[in-house]
């Protein structure tokens, strides 16, 4: 879960999103990361204590202290008042197990320019490749050990990595399963994780490269009873307007496609739910490429307000997938997957295009 819209507006905030990190060249043996870059992940139980923590504003999370512990500082001494693994998660950040948090926080956000050199550089595509074509990429099971200093206990990673650019969008994409086989490399039980990265040139440091969703879009859902149901949505200046057909059924039978009829929304009002990038400060119709590859938690639930409490029955998750096509990455498939809390697809995934 990259996005909670259970969350209270602030923390939403926050916390919402990828790492995220935004490089210069400077020369083939120099690449600066700026201030403001951000790689600092929060997952799993770590993630839930972590929010726990840092809720409550007299908080605050520390990575170690004078005497090498990691946890929550509740008096902001500077020093861990509750270690790493004690912190009792507060239940509005537990996650059923069908999910787990994939967050940020912007509070950790670096505060300084660092610089990479030639040896930093080695083997880091898409920085150290000659041309183009050697982005294209394959290597299975690349073992290294990941150890800070040769004093420090052995820890073990094994690594498959495919990458990709595209010319026509201009994006290096790499995908990266990682192995974490600790002191043992011959580890037959290695914890197991993947990601996605993408690389793109923008013109200046604080700019961005967006999705722009202006324009008419066709989405298109299959029925149980093998129909497609068809509808559009118009993405104007200020309002979004449906219409068309959707998947639906009566007393839990075959679905089937029915007509919605016609109706607007603000970007506000989409950004509210599971559309949570819409809306923006100066961006209400436009996403990053990571925004369209996340899941968010929302609730389904009429004039719901940001951080109250929602039942379970209208507790739900979408995954959304967009892989960009197009000089103005809006030629690509965003398909849209809905489930429940226990991680069961709800009614059926949905695949939208721009058509104009």
């Amino acid at each position: 879960v990259h996005a909670d819209k259970l969350m209270e507006e602030e923390m939403f905030e926050r916390t919402r999103g990828m790492t995220e990190m935004t490089f210069k060249v400077n020369s083939a043996e120099s690449v600066t990361m700026f201030a403001g870059s951000n790689d600092y992940s929060l997952s799993e139980s770590f993630a839930e204590q972590y929010l726990t923590c840092v809720s409550n504003s007299a908080h605050q999370w520390i990575d170690e202290d004078s005497s090498k512990l990691q946890g929550c500082d509740t008096n902001k001494d500077g020093t861990v008042d509750q270690t790493n693994g004690s912190v009792t998660p507060d239940s509005k950040f537990v996650l059923n197990d069908a999910f787990a948090y994939k967050l940020r926080d912007l509070a950790q956000s670096a505060t300084a320019d660092e610089e990479f050199t030639a040896e930093d550089i080695e083997g880091w595509k898409p920085f150290d490749v000659q041309k183009a074509s050697d982005l294209n990429h394959y290597t299975a099971n690349n073992v290294w050990d990941d150890k800070d200093k040769d004093s420090d206990p052995s820890n073990w990673i094994r690594d498959t990595t495919s990458g990709s650019f595209d010319p026509v969008t201009g994006i290096y994409s790499e995908i990266v399963k990682k192995e974490t086989l600790g002191s043992d490399a011959n580890n037959p039980q290695p914890r197991v994780t993947e990601r996605v990265a993408y690389y793109y040139e923008i013109p200046t440091k604080d700019s961005e490269r967006y999705v722009d969703f202006t324009g008419t879009w066709e989405t298109k859902e299959y029925c149980d009873n093998g129909e497609v149901a068809v509808s559009t949505m118009v993405f104007g200046t200020t309002k979004v307007t449906t219409s068309g057909f959707e998947c639906d059924s009566e007393n839990g039978g075959q679905s089937s496609p029915e007509d919605m009829g016609q109706f607007d929304a603000t970007y506000a009002e989409l950004g509210a739910i599971d559309y949570w990038w819409f809306g923006q400060t100066d961006r209400a119709s436009k996403a990053t490429l990571t925004e369209l590859n996340t899941v968010v938690r929302f609730c389904d639930q009429d004039n719901y307000v940001a951080g109250a409490a929602c039942t379970s029955n209208d507790e739900y998750f979408v995954k959304w997938e967009y892989q960009p096509a197009g000089t103005n990455w809006d030629e690509g498939l965003l398909i849209r997957r809905k489930m429940d809390n226990t991680g069961n697809t709800y009614g059926r995934f949905s695949i939208m295009q721009k058509i104009n």
